[in-house]
């Protein structure tokens, strides 16, 4: 009877110690709320009973917590209204171990708008690993900073979530005049300076200038400038030759990221007289005339404030140049500047001659001017006649006046 009460305590005694072991939680395991444990501490048991905030806290501490956002990055930088960009999110895991993600997600706030599918099953992010989300995103608020949110959801039900900053900024390129003519005329071509600035806080590409306008000849009619960083400029001329009074319309043209944007600058092309071409004066005329034959001397100044080129002086209609100066060529002339010239022509019959110079401006562009000279009036045309034959009439008097004088003086000495 006493072995049978012995093997019954033995056997109780290796029953209980069997339990304990059953009941150690292996490690890293997250306890549900609600379960009791027991534990031994130098011979006393003593139980514990899970929580469910301590159930919650466990589980973010081990995933939460340990996942990271590290960056974001906008694609354009700065979205316009409209716009299509993509934003990156970039998760780091901190942990030792790996970590399951069950679902990644943007969601939009009204002003930014959501064009993917959300990240349906992400799964595990090994220790030390870095796991990319792109989203494709589009602008639909005026200006300002907005915050969609970025999310991952973990199996256990925990999240993590981040606001991730947007810009949206409506502000597109500037177009100026940087300089054009005073004026414009029928067929001459002339040249406008453009100036194009980005006032943006990102980069712009694939920047182009284009010019149209009717009875307007356009040479080049675009103009490449490529990309224009934030708070620079570029400039660019356009060469037009206007046929008649019209518009210019210049736009320019440019990509945020992938989307395409215009700006538009209307240039009114209208014909008058210039205040600053090349203005040519004759001046100091001297005519010689020998019967039909006449030469004419005199000098000629640029009075205007541009300089003149290739200045060619011709006498005009209704006269016959002849040898040795039949046109005379005087170059170029500066502002302020003048030349002497010299013409020889046959004027038979005639009471005037018209005097024609020509010149070429920077452009290439050929300007006319004829003056209109008398033969006649030299009052009129501050021209003087041949005075040879009055001189040697004036000779032969002083060489008389000189004879007589001396036959008198010899008379009174011999008185």
């Amino acid at each position: 009877m006493r072995r049978l009460v012995f093997i019954g305590l033995l056997l109780c005694l290796l029953i209980s110690a069997a339990g304990a072991v059953d009941q150690t939680i292996p490690a890293g395991y997250t306890i549900p709320a609600g379960i009791t444990t027991s534990s031994t501490t130098s011979g006393v048991v003593s139980t514990t009973t899970q929580t469910l905030s301590q159930s919650v806290i466990a589980s973010q501490t081990s995933d939460t917590g340990q996942l990271q956002v590290t960056g974001t990055k906008l694609d354009p930088e700065v979205l316009m209204y409209g716009d299509t960009g993509t934003l990156t999110v970039d998760v780091v895991n901190t942990a030792s171990h790996s970590i399951t993600v069950k679902r990644g997600a943007l969601t939009g706030n009204g002003a930014i708008t959501v064009n993917d599918k959300n990240y349906a099953a992400v799964g595990d992010i090994g220790p030390g690993a870095k796991m990319s989300f792109t989203f494709t995103i589009k602008a639909g608020a005026p200006d300002g900073i907005y915050y969609p949110e970025f999310s991952l959801q973990f199996p256990e039900g925990t999240s993590l979530r981040y606001l991730v900053p947007v810009k949206i900024d409506n502000t597109g390129l500037v177009l100026a005049i940087q300089s054009q003519p005073d004026a414009y005329s029928a067929g001459q071509k002339d040249s406008i300076t453009l100036s194009v600035g980005n006032p943006r806080q990102n980069s712009v590409n694939g920047v182009t200038v284009n010019a149209a306008g009717p009875s307007i000849t356009m040479l080049p009619a675009t103009s490449f400038i490529g990309t224009l960083g934030s708070n620079s400029a570029s400039t660019t001329t356009l060469n037009i030759t206007p046929a008649a009074p019209s518009n210019l319309t210049v736009q320019v043209l440019f990509t945020n990221g992938l989307n395409r944007h215009t700006q538009t600058l209307v240039i009114p092309v209208e014909f008058s007289e210039s205040k600053t071409r090349a203005d040519m004066v004759i001046s100091n005329i001297v005519i010689k005339q020998s019967n039909s034959t006449i030469d004419l001397t005199g000098d000629i100044t640029n009075a205007g404030l541009t300089p003149a080129k290739a200045v060619v002086v011709t006498p005009g209609k209704d006269v016959t140049g002849i040898d040795p100066y039949k046109q005379y060529v005087v170059g170029s002339l500066q502002p302020d500047d003048f030349s002497s010239f010299e013409l020889t022509f046959n004027a038979k019959g005639a009471t005037s001659v018209p005097v024609i110079v020509t010149y070429l401006d920077a452009d290439g562009n050929q300007f006319s001017k004829t003056i209109p000279l008398s033969l006649g009036d030299t009052a009129d045309t501050s021209t003087t006649a041949d005075t040879s034959f009055p001189i040697l009439w004036v000779v032969i008097l002083l060489l008389a006046i000189l004879v007589v004088g001396y036959v008198i003086n010899k008379s009174w000495k011999r008185g």
